[in-house]
């Protein structure tokens, strides 16, 4: 077996690890940390289930009014939108800006609730086809989680009613955060969801 090992004397391995990192705290605080905070800043609308956007498309000047995760050791990193839904075809997720890393980076919560079981659950094959069809990719022959895949719809179309991902990258010279690469992360359900986004979205 022919294997590639990390190395810690390569610093391209040491910093795909350091990035594995990041985004793995990024990861965690959708459990609880960030709806908490919004919370007792009482920027959350609709309790622990709730919205948070102050992002408005098109002005980038809305940016300067979002929370900052500052409390969590990321100064420089924004929240500027999250969708605590948690319904058996929908699970929590939010939108953070990394002005360091320059990410735009897509955090998807895993499983805490009976819902979220429910959707675990559902774990006969499905073809990607008629999705990929819509969104741009070819999905036949290929196959994934029934539940992911329904969560991953609902994140993929709340994205798009919202038009944050596209209006934060959009290809305009007036745009600071145009050449931004865009990371989706999560743990657990939320880690299949991120896999199904990553996919549907890479025609983007």
């Amino acid at each position: 077996l022919n294997r590639r090992v990390l190395s810690a004397n390569d610093e391209t391995d040491m910093h795909l690890l350091r990035q594995g990192a990041l985004y793995s705290q990024y990861a965690q605080g959708i459990y609880e940390l960030y709806p908490r905070a919004l919370l007792q800043a009482g920027l959350l609308d609709g309790g622990w289930d709730g919205l948070y956007s102050p992002w408005k498309p098109g002005d980038q000047h809305s940016l300067l009014s979002t929370f900052r995760l500052t409390e969590f050791g990321f100064p420089s990193t924004a929240l500027v939108y999250a969708n605590f839904t948690n319904k058996v075809i929908a699970t929590p997720y939010c939108i953070l800006l990394d002005e360091i890393e320059r990410t735009l980076v897509v955090v998807i919560r895993g499983s805490v609730t009976l819902e979220d079981l429910v959707t675990d659950l559902q774990w006969s094959a499905i073809e990607l086809n008629r999705v990929g069809e819509r969104v741009g990719f070819d999905g036949r022959g290929k196959y994934g989680h029934r539940g992911m895949l329904t969560n991953s719809k609902w994140i993929y179309n709340d994205i798009h009613r919202r038009k944050i991902v596209f209006d934060v990258l959009r290809d305009d010279r007036s745009n600071p955060h145009r050449d931004y690469n865009l990371v989706i992360t999560g743990h657990s359900l939320g880690g299949g969801c991120a896999a199904m986004l990553a996919i549907m979205f890479k025609p983007m």
